[in-house]
């Protein structure tokens, strides 16, 4: 569990477009007070967090939030690594996050919300459960998100060309044979 309050707001993507500010739509981060476009795991081992605990130096980061063209920064974040989401005979073989595992979760070009993983809800009115697609909260609620990365690694790379090849998500509660090595399930 860590807690990492918005740290600041760029159009860069240290993932899919590496040393290249300004390459994508508005993102905004948490964790990691220097990460911008150039960083790497060097600079988020060195560098100032906001998470606690403050051992956690990763970097964070999701799709800017607008409400009328207005950018809205979530009041918490917090993100779980989860012993969970494999079958119960799995989670004793669950490993560590390998130091510099990228991983990148849902598709920036979804146009609808069977393309998307995230799920909204509103806090404390989700008798229907969390829902995939856009939802109007009632007045003095909050809006939930929540999004899960895949957890099922290959064993081999950090990253791979299209920044998911080396991830997926359980089939059946377990990892496919592509991917055997199961890690803690993050969730935003």
């Amino acid at each position: 569990l860590a807690d990492c309050p918005f740290s600041h707001r760029l159009p860069d993507d240290p993932i899919v477009f590496p040393g290249l500010p300004g390459a994508s739509h508005m993102h905004s981060f948490f964790g990691s007070r220097v990460t911008d476009a150039h960083t790497d795991l060097a600079d988020l081992q060195v560098g100032a967090t906001n998470c606690n605990p403050s051992t956690d130096t990763s970097s964070y980061w999701v799709p800017t939030f607008y409400v009328d063209n207005v950018p809205v920064e979530p009041t918490i974040v917090t993100f779980y690594y989860l012993g969970e989401g494999v079958r119960n005979d799995i989670i004793a073989q669950i490993q560590p996050l390998p130091l510099g595992l990228r991983v990148v979760a849902g598709n920036a070009r979804a146009t609808g919300p069977n393309e998307s993983i995230a799920r909204w809800s509103c806090l404390h009115h989700n008798e229907a459960g969390a829902s995939k697609d856009f939802l109007t909260c009632p007045a003095g609620s909050m809006i939930e998100s929540y999004l899960d990365f895949p957890q099922c690694w290959n064993g081999r790379d950090l990253d791979s060309a299209d920044h998911k090849s080396h991830m997926a998500y359980p089939v059946g509660g377990a990892c496919p044979s592509t991917h055997p090595v199961a890690v803690p399930k993050l969730r935003q």
